[in-house]
């Protein structure tokens, strides 16, 4: 028979990728042999019409993501007093423990077994403890007519077939499950109003951990006095056969009335409504937010990843903003991931100072002081941007001066005036329209950008004569900056990395400050954008790093990212400070290096840094509860932005569209 079984496994389900990849989940979700089977046969005969779908695994599924409001606002809790009030009005109240009363820093249960493994250094752990669950609930079946088993029973059946010895297992599953729990802050706050009104507390959970196990789990997440449990691995009963519900209304009473809340849709309320108990739903945290996280994250940062942000969204009675929601969801695994990059990346290179380069660097030195605290190398701020590097090193990097300053339009009002004052350079306007007989009212179009470049190019030592004054004071604020410096590693969110190496040639070059540096860039160029392998030759020579993508690295990433429809812009709203695009350093009247700021970027600004920050302070608390170093490769970091600016979601960031320095988000 069980020949048969495989063989038939074998050719219906296994020897095709494509309709593996799709049976075995629509079985978790249905737990019907006779629907599964149908269901392959269906999908085996779609395969022999020839569905090219099935020949591969289905990819992630895009997200369509919600942006008719905040995320949080679409299923608001009430306050945990009105609720303990409509929880007061019943004799005995009952809680579910898991996914209610506690939750996990994962967005599944067995998403834990990850940790096990990786703590016992056991390959493919996770699927052996799977398959032993389910051996050790047939054997109890077998023997005592319950599915229902302890931890110590699936340890018996593991030992044996892992080599891992059994107390050895159960120690650290238990402490792995320990630092993945965490109270249901909102739920832990209506249990110390009941036990304030004196009400009776019981708890009703199927759970394979044995009562001094819960016991400890529920002290390490901070719940006092919760005594009655009635556990299915304790009764060999269970809330999904209703029977543990049975017993519980025997012990308790059956005229008094008793209210169970719980997470499940079908044990801790259809059944429960059966055995004539009340039933208040609580909603499990992971099944409102899987909708909206997306899939395209590998497996243990996509577990933190959902399971932190979906329990802070829907675990509490907050509403957030839609800012502080971007900020978090879609910009904080970007920058907490970067900052670890930054800190491996300078600690590799033997940096001793990190300069983080305005604007984008404001968030980012935060979030890299709150991850690394005592450990984190010195910091310094620095006010920089293309436009004052630009100037600064006019007489080196000539084509970016006249590319940026003086390239073609495509505002039809622009006068030549008008160009000649946002490059600084007026004082040559008047000898310009001397000699071209042009009038400064002119309007700037193609032909005219021709003759101001010639005129520019034979009189450049007049034009860099107006830039002699700030890069006096640049000169004076950056030898104070790094004066104590041997190797700086300067932080930009990228692209070309432009602001980089003008940085670099002002600093060692102009200004002979002996001090190396090294660049650290969020991305690079990319293959939508031409030239996209502008810093190539600085990645090549070790002289940048790039953390999200380049032509060499994550090149599916640097095919999808496009910058002309806004992606950049995208990354520079979740980073961007606000004090609006520096212009460059200039003497004040006592001859002092004064900064100076045009306009500002964001109102949406501080929530969207205060989303950022949160979600890398809870990112760090889970992986300092579990003893992992903060690792998020480039390509997860992107994950969650990859979602966000898929033409799928061109919606959500429509509504931030006006705070944008240069027009449309996408177009």
């Amino acid at each position: 028979m069980k020949r048969l079984t495989s063989a038939l496994y074998s050719f219906f389900i296994a020897r095709v990728p494509g309709i593996h990849a799709r049976v075995l989940p629509f079985y978790k979700r249905t737990n019907s042999r006779v629907f599964t089977l149908l269901y392959a046969l269906l999908l085996n005969a779609c395969y022999l019409v020839g569905f090219r779908f099935l020949k591969t695994p289905p990819p992630y599924r895009e997200k369509k993501l919600f942006c008719a409001s905040s995320e949080s606002a679409r299923a608001p809790l009430c306050s945990p007093k009105d609720f303990a009030s409509s929880l007061c009005a019943f004799d005995v109240i009952s809680f579910d423990i898991f996914d209610t009363l506690i939750l996990r820093r994962v967005s599944k249960p067995e998403k834990v077994f990850f940790f096990v493994g990786m703590a016992l250094c056991y390959p493919d752990f996770c699927t052996i403890r799977k398959a032993a669950e389910q051996q050790a609930r047939v054997s109890a079946y077998q023997n005592t007519g319950s599915y229902e088993v302890t931890l110590s029973e699936i340890w018996d059946v593991l030992s044996k077939q892992t080599g891992i010895p059994k107390e050895i297992g159960i120690q650290t599953e238990l402490r792995c499950e320990r630092a993945c729990c965490f109270a249901n802050p909102y739920l832990k706050e209506v249990i110390v109003l009941l036990q304030q009104a004196n009400k009776r507390i019981v708890l009703c959970s199927d759970t394979y951990f044995a009562e001094p196990m819960i016991d400890d789990l529920l002290t390490s997440c901070g719940y006092q006095s919760l005594h009655t449990r009635y556990l299915s691995c304790a009764f060999r009963q269970s809330k999904a056969d209703s029977r543990l519900f049975v017993t519980m209304c025997k012990t308790e009473g059956m005229h008094r009335s008793i209210v169970h809340v719980g997470d499940h849709p079908i044990s801790d309320q259809a059944h429960a409504k059966a055995c004539g108990l009340s039933v208040i739903p609580y909603r499990n945290v992971n099944a409102l937010g899987a909708p909206y996280r997306t899939d395209d994250l590998s497996p243990i940062v996509g577990a933190l990843y959902c399971g932190i942000t979906n329990a802070h969204l829907y675990a509490s009675d907050r509403r957030y903003s839609r800012a502080y929601e971007y900020g978090y969801l879609y910009g904080g695994l970007f920058v907490a991931g970067f900052c670890a990059f930054i800190h491996k990346t300078a600690r590799l290179c033997d940096a001793d100072t990190l300069l983080f380069l305005s604007r984008d660097g404001a968030v980012l030195q935060k979030a890299y002081q709150l991850l690394y605290g005592e450990q984190a190398l010195p910091t310094k701020y620095v006010y920089w941007s293309r436009r004052a590097a630009t100037k600064l090193t006019a007489g080196y990097y000539r084509a970016l001066y006249f590319a940026r300053f003086f390239g073609e339009t495509q505002n039809q009002n622009e006068t030549i005036r008008d160009r000649f004052e946002k490059a600084e350079v007026s004082a040559l306007l008047a000898p310009f329209c001397r000699e071209t007989g042009c009038s400064a009212d002119t309007r700037y179009t193609h032909k005219t950008s021709i003759l101001v470049t010639d005129y520019l190019k034979v009189h450049m030592e007049d034009a860099l004569s107006c830039y002699a004054p700030q890069r006096a004071a640049a000169n004076a604020v950056f030898s104070d900056l790094l004066k104590n410096c041997r190797h700086a590693a300067c932080v930009d969110i990228g692209w070309a990395g432009s602001n980089l190496f003008s940085l670099f040639y002002l600093v060692n070059e102009l200004f002979s400050i002996p001090c190396k540096l090294t660049g650290i860039l969020g991305g690079t160029t990319s293959q939508n954008i031409s030239p996209s392998d502008t810093p190539e030759p600085f990645l090549a020579n070790g002289t940048f790093f790039s953390y999200l993508f380049s032509m060499g690295k994550n090149r599916d990433l640097f095919s999808f990212h496009r910058p002309l429809s806004g992606h950049n812009l995208a990354f520079e709203l979740l980073l961007g400070d606000t004090t609006g695009t520096f212009l460059g350093y200039y003497p004040d009247a006592q001859g002092n290096p004064t900064a100076r700021f045009l306009g500002g970027f964001s109102s949406y600004t501080p929530e969207i840094h205060r989303g950022i920050l949160d979600f890398c302070a809870q990112y760090k608390c889970a992986c300092d509860a579990l003893s992992l170093p903060v690792s998020i490769s480039g390509r997860d970091a992107y994950a969650p932005m990859k979602a966000v600016l898929s033409p799928k979601n061109r919606a959500y960031l429509k509504q931030f569209e006006e705070e944008f320095d240069e027009g449309a988000v996408l177009p």
